[in-house]
């Protein structure tokens, strides 16, 4: 059973970590806006979409399950790994076949290059 102050305090940390990473990234935000033109702003908030897209299905809840396994053997820890890196190169691979429909799309050609990149990264 969990003691409900250790709960308690897991959650005050868990708030705490997230404001701080929103905060975080709205000052970054800010930072580029003032530093970049309208239009390199429209495509880092093109690329940056693109990224956090590909990033959803990497975060299914598989490595919190990990986390909250009473035990963990070699079997659960090397799927995990091999799944994820299996899902991570095959959004990479998709996102540099989509990157010059996207930058056509869009009307950007400077994107097709950032994509393939962004999805090598």
């Amino acid at each position: 059973m969990v003691d409900k102050s250790v709960a308690a305090r897991a959650t005050i940390w868990s708030a705490v970590d997230l404001f701080a990473r929103q905060f975080v990234s709205f000052f970054i935000t800010l930072i580029l806006a003032r530093l970049l033109s309208p239009s390199e702003f429209g495509v880092a908030a093109l690329l940056l979409l693109a990224i956090q897209l590909c990033t959803v299905p990497l975060q299914l809840g598989i490595f919190t399950a990990l986390v909250q396994a009473p035990t963990l053997g070699t079997e659960q820890t090397s799927t995990v790994f091999w799944l994820s890196l299996a899902v991570s190169l095959l959004l990479g691979l998709l996102l540099i076949l989509v990157a010059p429909s996207l930058a056509s799309f869009f009307e950007q050609p400077v994107l097709q290059p950032l994509l393939a990149v962004a999805a090598a990264y």
